[in-house]
């Protein structure tokens, strides 16, 4: 197109008289190349124009690309779109349910309300403090029972002092007898006991509140010159604050003696 556009302009530059001469030689061709040269130009303007609007189809499409592509890799396989059969049985069930409206129905599974999740109540504090007083009760119980237990091992061992140490200031001696009447009979009678056996059976010890307990048992007693078997007993402890006390000390039933 370039070189038919110079042989245009050298044909008008031409002299006159060849310009004269040009005119009628070329009077037919001169509007036929004047047509062909301006429908070239028009076509390579349209062919420009075209590539133009291509080009900028193309960003357009890449923009729009671009927020897809940052999300998922462009090798990542699509996502399955839900089956509409699983749509259709998760909207009848939701229709199905107590209570629920056709409107609730259609929104789909997603939208059905949530199960509520009911943690498991606490220990209120009464359980707490009925633990508390089981525990205290059976600490007790174990003390009186020691106490009993070292009792009568004492009685055993002859051992005056630590056998009178279990007895109260308040103890009330049986048979009408004074408490410093009682100790001194005691005093004199428990070391002349050799050969003494002491048997205790059936034994039970009863709490009485917190700080009591009383404890009934079957005594067999018996020495070289003397025996008394089946006597029923009854003691009463008390917690004084430093340690449990023998307060009372009760024959239930008289044993029988034998010599």
């Amino acid at each position: 197109m370039l070189k038919l556009l110079k042989q245009l302009g050298q044909q008008f530059t031409r002299s006159p008289q060849r310009e004269t001469s040009w005119r009628e030689n070329n009077r037919t061709r001169y509007p036929g190349l004047l047509i062909l040269t301006l429908g070239l130009m028009t076509l390579g303007f349209t062919v420009v124009l075209g590539k133009f609007s291509a080009t900028g189809e193309a960003l357009q499409h890449q923009a729009a690309l671009a927020p897809a592509t940052a999300i998922r890799p462009a090798n990542a396989p699509a996502e399955p779109a839900p089956a509409p059969q699983a749509i259709a049985n998760a909207g009848e069930a939701a229709a199905a349910a107590p209570g629920a409206s056709k409107d609730q129905a259609l929104q789909g599974p997603a939208d059905l309300p949530a199960t509520p999740i009911t943690a498991a109540p606490a220990d209120d504090a009464a359980q707490q403090a009925d633990r508390k007083a089981k525990s205290r009760a059976a600490s007790r119980y174990a003390v009186a029972e020691s106490t009993f237990n070292a009792w009568q091992q004492a009685w055993r061992d002859r051992d005056v002092d630590t056998y009178l140490g279990f007895y109260s200031e308040a103890f009330v001696p049986p048979g009408g007898l004074s408490r410093a009447e009682w100790v001194k009979q005691r005093q004199q009678r428990l070391p002349k006991q050799s050969g003494m056996k002491l048997e205790l059976s059936g034994v039970q010890i009863t709490p009485n509140g917190e700080d009591s307990f009383t404890i009934q048992f079957a005594q067999d007693f018996t020495t070289p010159s003397y025996s008394e078997f089946g006597t029923r007993k009854e003691l009463h402890l008390k917690d004084e604050g430093s340690s449990w006390k023998i307060t009372q000390e009760i024959v239930l039933t008289p044993g029988t003696p034998t010599r």
